[in-house]
């Protein structure tokens, strides 16, 4: 059950209600002071009624055992934004991201090896209403610390930050790509596919 905006006076005809983002549903219970008054299609009231982001308004009309006499209860229902700005997945190459949960927002990738310059960064909203609002797809990575950060803005504007911390390790490659010496023909022929080649 939840609250009105105020406790409830016969005298006082306007109400609100604020329920949680993603409610669908709700159930109005009006009840009569006197079993002698009528509720204007009041079968109706037994059933759930169903609500849409933002406000839903029911009018319920009491009419007394003397039909001259009315009054008009009127009830705002407040659907507000939903507050969901987590993921439901976050992956790295198609992959899931190895110890992934919703609520743990940093990640550390050691030690990638140095011949790895891009990777491909994937990530699912957990709620169908927020949005990432960062851009995803191919990121690349440079030598050492890389931080990729993916922000996930909620229906009703608050934002959480997912980071992945990205280690690429330092080249170990040593090779020359090409010696020459002017004037002079190097033995054996120099040869770029062969840098393991270390006497001429």
């Amino acid at each position: 059950i939840y609250p009105l905006d105020k406790t409830f006076s016969p005298d006082v005809k306007n109400y609100t209600v604020e329920v949680p983002g993603g409610t669908t549903e709700v159930s109005i219970t009006p009840t009569k002071t006197d079993n002698k008054a009528t509720i204007t299609n009041e079968a109706s009231y037994e059933n759930s009624f169903t609500v849409v982001p933002g406000n839903n308004t029911f009018n319920i009309e009491v009419t007394a055992e003397q039909s001259a006499s009315k009054s008009t209860y009127t009830v705002i229902v407040k659907v507000k934004d939903k507050t969901d700005n987590t993921l439901s997945d976050l992956t790295i190459n198609g992959t899931t991201i190895q110890g992934f949960n919703p609520t743990t927002y940093n990640y550390v990738l050691n030690d990638v090896e140095n011949n790895v310059s891009t990777i491909e960064i994937g990530a699912t909203a957990n709620d169908v209403d927020a949005t990432i609002i960062t851009s995803l797809g191919s990121k690349t990575l440079h030598t050492g610390t890389n931080n990729i950060v993916i922000t996930v803005k909620a229906q009703d504007g608050t934002t959480q930050d997912y980071t992945i911390t990205i280690v690429r390790k330092k080249s170990s490659n040593a090779d020359l790509a090409l010696l020459s010496v002017s004037g002079a023909t190097l033995t054996p022929q120099n040869n770029p596919s062969n840098p393991d080649e270390l006497n001429y």
